[in-house]
């Protein structure tokens, strides 16, 4: 991680530096004070030193943080010029950039950056597709989309993959109590036993959530008492508000659902992660625009946390 510093790495430096605060610093760039820290380590391993003095009470610039600073405010000055000069040209684009994305992603992780990006892009002609991890790499080779945002990693040589996002795994049942709070979260753990106890529904083997199931130990041998599988996590969450049984199922997949009568928990030992990557052709050069998109889909989704 080290080797991957950025103009996000300089923004929060200057910010902490100008705030003389975590707190501040990560109010003012929307970003949880752990993610920011983090951010602010990574940038003084890269550099090999430290640039701010902590204590519980105030933070302060070192003598190498008051040296760089000087040349990250010129640096991002410049690179903020340079950004909004392609702005300025970007007004008066037109273009057409097209996506896939899984369901899940789509409906929870690129609203925001696409309303950012058209915002950014007026002229620019947006099309997003709702697909399987499969078709968006089909769709790749076919050359009918720019760039594609998945759940799953096939280790195709052709494509360079980008890990942007980690969901957790959890089982979902049904939970009257959780319609009244209006939420299906909760801050409780349990184990992959507690699957053996009861009816499992399951998604279908082609999709990219069940074949991550398949795959693990702990998952395979507590579940045999399988009695439904759909390729539809809608219909997976309906059955279990009914009683039916449980599911094990991403964060993310029912968060996108909006149900409200169930009860998430989140598994562990081990705890289990849905990747999602980014993904285009390696032997493609992305327009302007697409890289825009791409790179700003990088930025907005590294540093979030669920």
């Amino acid at each position: 991680m080290t080797n991957n510093i950025n103009i996000r790495h300089l923004r929060a430096f200057i910010e902490v530096a100008r705030e003389s605060s975590y707190r501040r610093a990560s109010e003012t760039l929307c970003l949880t004070q752990a993610s920011l820290s983090t951010t602010i380590n990574q940038l003084e391993q890269h550099l090999g030193v430290k640039l701010f003095n902590r204590t519980t009470r105030k933070v302060s610039l070192t003598n190498e943080g008051e040296l760089f600073l000087i040349n990250a405010k010129r640096t991002l000055s410049e690179f903020d010029f340079s950004l909004s000069d392609m702005q300025s040209r970007a007004k008066h684009k037109k273009g057409h950039v097209t996506i896939a994305a899984a369901p899940a992603a789509l409906a929870y992780l690129l609203p925001n950056v696409i309303d950012q990006f058209i915002q950014l892009y007026p002229q620019i002609n947006l099309t997003v597709r709702e697909e399987t991890a499969d078709n968006v790499e089909y769709l790749l080779r076919s050359k009918k989309i720019d760039f594609g945002l998945q759940g799953k990693h096939n280790h195709n040589s052709n494509f360079q993959y980008e890990l942007v996002h980690q969901d957790y795994y959890g089982i979902i049942s049904a939970d009257e109590q959780a319609q009244e709070s209006g939420s299906i979260e909760t801050t409780d753990k349990v184990s992959w036993e507690v699957i053996k106890d009861h009816n499992l529904l399951c998604m279908t083997e082609n999709t990219s959530i069940q074949s991550q199931l398949n795959a693990l130990k702990h998952y395979k041998t507590h579940s045999e008492n399988r009695i439904i599988e759909s390729n539809k996590p809608g219909f997976i969450v309906d059955m279990v508000e009914r009683g039916v049984g449980i599911a094990v199922l991403p964060l993310l997949t029912i968060s996108s659902l909006m149900h409200k009568n169930i009860k998430f928990q989140r598994l562990e030992k081990p705890e289990v992660y849905r990747d999602f990557f980014l993904i285009k052709d390696k032997d493609r050069t992305l327009s302007p625009t697409s890289s825009c998109l791409y790179e700003m889909i990088i930025d907005s989704l590294k540093f979030e946390s669920l």
